[in-house]
């Protein structure tokens, strides 16, 4: 038996409702996947930056060389690009204001840049996750003038918040070693360009009588 409803419309029975919400449930779950698809990810590189953490022996991605920075100079600041050490090895040195092995190294990465000259190149790299802002880097600059560290002045990166996402850590100091190929060739969170520091890299132990 037919039953009528609203001037003489059919009303469904409980199969047809059945069919109708599966459809229905259907419908939406293509819509959710459609959008899903269509919505851009920092990851996937659909707003220009590759966000996706790499691996060693892995590639870095075109836009790392493009990307441009805000450099700390001994209290200037410019924008540039990482585009000038492309085909050559280089080594990003992530560090931090309050990381003082990060500041004592510098002695001994200082030693290497002036022996190999342009064959390594080291660039000194703080993140947004250091939370220093150019207040303290600038305070610290100024005690350098006046410390017996090695170095006098800060030359780095600062303020990245592109760099630490492609090679997440969890302390400093931390190293990401680039050979000429652009391939990530090691991460090490000890310094390597140390000359008490030799093969196979193991720190000395006091010996005990």
């Amino acid at each position: 038996m037919r039953h009528f409803f609203r001037a003489g419309e059919i009303l469904p029975n409980q199969k047809t409702i059945k069919r109708y919400s599966t459809l229905l449930s259907i419908l939406c779950l293509v819509s959710m996947f459609s959008l899903s698809a269509q919505t851009p990810r920092k990851e996937s590189g659909a707003d220009g930056l590759t966000q996706r953490p790499i691996n060693i022996g892995d590639a870095v991605p075109d836009d790392f060389w493009k990307q441009e920075f805000t450099i700390y100079n001994n209290g200037h600041l410019s924008k540039s690009t990482l585009a000038p050490f492309r085909g050559k090895l280089l080594v990003l040195d992530f560090w931090s204001t309050t990381c003082s092995p990060c500041l004592i190294h510098q002695k001994e990465i200082a030693f290497f840049k002036n022996k190999y000259g342009n064959e390594i190149n080291v660039v000194m790299v703080n993140s947004v996750r250091t939370r220093d802002d150019i207040q303290k880097v600038e305070r610290l600059n100024q005690r350098l003038k006046h410390s017996d560290f090695g170095f006098k002045s800060i030359h780095s990166i600062i303020d990245d918040d592109y760099l630490h996402r492609l090679f997440p850590f969890n302390g400093f100091p931390f190293y990401v070693w680039i050979n000429q190929n652009g391939n990530i060739q090691t991460y090490t969170m000890r310094n390597l360009l140390d000359r008490g520091y030799n093969a196979p890299f193991v720190d000395p132990t006091p010996r005990t009588k």
